[in-house]
């Protein structure tokens, strides 16, 4: 950007919009640091809490199928048919070749 006394200024990390120019803070850098060291935390504590706890029983039947009947409700939503209106269909294109 150059300003009225013709010198050239240099922002480091900003961006020229016009007369505005914004310049990035260090607030994303942080907020990324913080961010690393929760995940670490939470990785560690996965790691080392399981050796610390007692074993727990297994949960009851009902539980335990709980997410196969979520995959089987998936499946079952991925395979059927959609439903579109002739419109629709007739704009789409299956199969186009070109020759040249």
């Amino acid at each position: 950007m150059i300003n009225k006394g013709g010198a050239a200024e240099k922002w480091r990390g900003g961006v020229e919009r016009g007369n505005l120019t914004m310049v990035t803070t260090t607030t994303t850098t942080t907020t990324t640091r913080w961010w690393v060291v929760v995940l670490a935390v939470f990785t560690a504590s996965l790691l080392l809490l399981p050796l610390m706890l007692p074993p727990l029983p297994p949960p009851p039947m009902m539980l335990m199928l709980f997410p196969v009947g979520i995959m089987a409700l998936l499946m079952a939503l991925a395979f059927s048919p959609t439903t579109t209106n002739a419109a629709a269909a007739a704009n789409i294109v299956i199969c186009s070749s070109f020759s040249t």
